[in-house]
């Protein structure tokens, strides 16, 4: 249940359904048909078992029972944060209650994960609720510590010690992975810091425990101040003696690392693909490399966990000759796709509209009223079953699988390669709405895609379709909490 950090998005998706056909009924009941069942429409989803327990939850369940229009920005990640931590919180009190003779404070310290490459590593609850951001679950402990009528200082002895246990992986404790991941004024912080007080008494520690960097938690703040193993700015220092080079965050948006940006006009015989009517501005707000990074650089971009474009990385690549248009067409032209407007649609409503067809098909579909949904927006194929279906596809993306091998993701537990490939193809305007994840690099073999990316804190999760986004919401979010843009 700890590990469970897709629980936001699982809750997210409910929400939606829930909103989606509970509008369908409002709408088949103004036309003539039975009254809408807010209630049966709630029986459909998880979402009922939240209610009581999440006060987050509740209050969105009455605004969808209200029929008020549900907007991305309220399915923001800080409201679905709020959900996950009051569910983690309830759920862990309840297991304390009814379990009165679980050793669980033995189990604080010490736990066996699961084996990478082989090899057991050690972690336990505490670390593993940091490292994913589960405030919920350090808050629970804290507080049942905190209300223990018998060996009190002994449970508090145990928080102390996983408090202070380190990762092998950068040398940090929960203590400093809180202040690096969310910063001094995020929920989990605070929570932490609770439990450093529960544990210790004092957070005296704060400015005594250090990283392999020699950092303490009090040194960090975010994504404001950060250390790498590696400098990415000149190569000959990657591994220069101790092989740790301080890299100081930049407001420059342009970075140049390499040599002057690539003239590569090859479009692999895609062309100009459907029609696009959606304004897009001519910048790039985000920090840009030039050439393809090594396995080293990539770690030290990634740790600094910094919006990053690759200028003209892959034009090397397999898939760069495999995904010419014919050679494209001619061994995955029969093969069966579902297409609809936004990624994996069908989660979000269960009468998404939707297609399925052959690639060809859906290919000489583009720009003709074939391939437009109900709203107009043009049909998208975005998904991971594809790749699973089409075996050839990882021998075509065979460089990206490389590097990603043994490349670390920012939660300091998996590799990138475990979360595996997913295929996307569509024509102009297509695309995924406004959403958020873990960490993830987007090759692409031909053609454009625009980016819009929103500081963490204010991100949400939408199911508008990207065209609609672009024109309708963009402007919105430009003159308030700001967007950056950049076109790959």
């Amino acid at each position: 249940f700890v590990a469970n950090s897709g629980l936001e998005v699982h809750v997210i998706r409910s929400f939606y359904r829930l909103y989606s056909n509970y509008q369908r009924q409002i709408k088949a009941a103004a036309a003539g048909g039975p009254p809408a069942d807010f209630d049966a429409c709630l029986r459909q989803t998880n979402i009922g078992r939240l209610v009581d327990y999440s006060k987050s939850a509740n209050a969105t369940v009455q605004r969808i029972r209200s029929g008020a229009t549900l907007f991305g920005q309220n399915m923001s990640l800080s409201w679905a944060s709020d959900i996950d931590r009051e569910m983690h919180y309830y759920v862990l009190r309840r297991m304390f209650a009814v379990s009165p003779k679980f050793e669980w404070v033995e189990l604080i310290t010490d736990v066996p994960s699961l084996p990478t490459n082989g090899v057991y590593s050690h972690s336990n609850p505490v670390l593993l609720a940091t490292v994913l951001g589960k405030s919920g679950v350090i808050e629970a402990i804290t507080d049942e510590i905190h209300n223990l009528d018998h060996n009190r200082d002994f449970a508090r002895e145990m928080l102390k010690i996983a408090l202070a246990a380190k990762l092998n992986y950068k040398g940090r404790c929960a203590l400093h992975i809180a202040a690096v991941r969310k910063g001094k004024n995020s929920k989990l912080w605070k929570a932490i810091e609770a439990a450093e007080l529960e544990a210790s008494g004092n957070l005296a520690r704060l400015a005594e425990i250090r990283d392999e960097f020699g950092r303490t938690p009090n040194d960090y703040d975010g994504t404001t101040t950060t250390v790498t193993r590696y400098s990415f700015a000149h190569e000959n220092q990657l591994l220069s003696g101790d092989g740790k080079v301080e890299v100081e965050l930049s407001d420059d948006a342009s970075v140049q690392l390499y040599s002057s940006p690539p003239d590569d006009n090859d479009n692999g015989g895609w062309g100009n693909e459907g029609t696009n009517s959606v304004s897009i501005p001519s910048r790039c707000d985000l920090q840009e490399v030039f050439g393809m990074p090594s396995r080293d650089e990539l770690i030290s971009i990634i740790e600094r966990n910094v919006p990053t474009i690759f200028r003209g990385a892959v034009r090397n690549w397999t898939f760069r000759e495999a995904w010419q248009k014919d050679k494209f067409v001619a061994k995955y032209g029969e093969t069966t796709v579902r297409t609809a407007e936004i990624p994996y649609a069908d989660t979000f409503d269960d009468k998404a509209p939707s297609n399925t067809m052959t690639m060809n098909e859906y290919i000489n579909a583009w720009g003709t009223p074939d391939n437009e949904s109900p709203s107009g927006a043009p049909m998208y194929m975005f998904t991971a079953d594809y790749t699973n279906e089409n075996p050839p596809l990882r021998d075509d993306i065979r460089e990206l699988i490389e590097l990603l091998h043994d490349v670390p993701d920012t939660n300091e537990t998996d590799t990138l390669k475990e979360l595996g490939p997913q295929f996307f193809v569509g024509p102009a305007a297509s695309g995924a709405p406004m959403h958020w994840h873990n960490t993830a690099l987007n090759a692409l073999a031909f053609g454009e895609k625009h980016w819009y990316i929103l500081p963490p804190q204010d991100t949400f999760y939408s199911v508008l379709p990207s065209a609609i986004f672009a024109q309708d919401e963009v402007p919105q979010l430009e003159s308030t909490i700001g967007v950056r843009q950049c076109t790959q």
